[in-house]
């Protein structure tokens, strides 16, 4: 009987022990493996440098067409980018010349 006390004590203090290893070992896994985990956190940082390449290709696009549209402005009219522009709107061209459909 005195050895079944023993058994008994020594579980009942082992219980909070494992009770913290299961605790370490679930939030370990999900420091690691979690919604806001450490790979959660590089998929993020992949997604940001995708991110980042398009806005800086869309800024580049933006400034070329800032530039293009410049010599369209009343006060600085660009005349070969007018000339362009309201022959292909128009549908216009001159005899001599030739006309190449991309």
């Amino acid at each position: 009987m005195r050895k079944l006390e023993h058994i008994s004590q020594r579980l009942k203090d082992l219980v909070p022990i494992v009770a913290i290893l299961v605790g370490m070992a679930y939030f370990g896994y999900h420091l690691l493996h979690g919604n806001n985990g450490l790979m959660a956190l590089e998929d993020l940082d992949q997604e940001y440098q995708v991110l980042k390449e398009k806005a800086d290709k869309t800024a580049e696009k933006r400034l070329a067409l800032e530039i293009k549209v410049s010599g369209m402005r009343p006060d600085n009219i660009d005349p070969d980018l007018m000339d362009e522009r309201a022959r292909k709107i128009l549908g216009f061209s001159k005899r001599d010349e030739v006309i190449i459909l991309k």
